[in-house]
């Protein structure tokens, strides 16, 4: 949270192995965070695979929350190379204007929503466009979208899900809950090249709605 406070708009924030309690509520500064940096190597090696950079929630919250005001227009958020655990819904963006926004190469798991009525445990976007590429989503547990929600209120924006693996996420509203793993609602939306296996649901869309 210091270095974002710290940073300039549009910076690259780069974050060492360690585990991060934290939540991060950057307002309208745009940045890239990018994990997986080796501790003590001035952040000249990465690996996020072997240096893990974790964020840790305590079973509320998220670990990046973005509500009014954001960025908009062409700023852009991007979380890049982290393990992402143990938050309400983790990464997590509502605002009436548009923006881009990037989630790539992380680990989210064992996020549980902590409320009746919310939707996406791994991530929840309202108004973005970007990417969500190479992810692994797996055991997340929401109402609605268990692993992740996308709404697109302003119906203008274009989302490509790509080349994730999405597993044993779970849709937990009684009886009627939609998307155990994914619940989108996009102007423009591709989805290429997932793995979309073993989610549940109790009402409609185990893997996707």
């Amino acid at each position: 949270a210091a270095a974002v406070a710290a940073a300039p708009a549009a910076a690259i924030i780069c974050v060492a192995q360690g585990v991060y309690r934290e939540t991060l509520r950057p307002g309208t500064k745009p940045f890239t965070l990018a994990g997986g940096f080796q501790r003590g190597k001035a952040f000249k090696v990465r690996d996020s695979a072997l240096y893990i950079s974790k964020a840790q929630g305590n079973g509320a919250g998220s670990f990046i929350r973005i509500e009014d005001p954001g960025p908009t227009g062409n700023q852009l958020t991007a979380i890049d190379g982290f393990e992402i655990t143990g938050y309400s819904q983790a990464i997590y963006r509502d605002f009436y204007v548009s923006q881009r926004f990037n989630i790539t190469n992380n680990y989210i798991h064992d996020n549980v929503c902590a409320q009746p009525s919310l939707a996406g445990a791994g991530f929840a976007l309202n108004n973005v466009s970007g990417t969500i590429r190479r992810n692994v989503f797996l055991r997340n547990r929401c109402y609605r979208g268990g692993a992740g929600f996308l709404n697109d209120s302003l119906n203008e924006n274009t989302v490509s899900f790509l080349n994730n693996r999405v597993e044993r996420n779970a849709g937990t509203e009684p009886a009627t809950s939609h998307g155990g793993a994914l619940y989108f609602f996009l102007n423009r939306l591709t989805i290429t090249g997932n793995e979309i296996i073993g989610n549940t649901v109790t009402g409609y869309g185990g893997g996707l709605f």
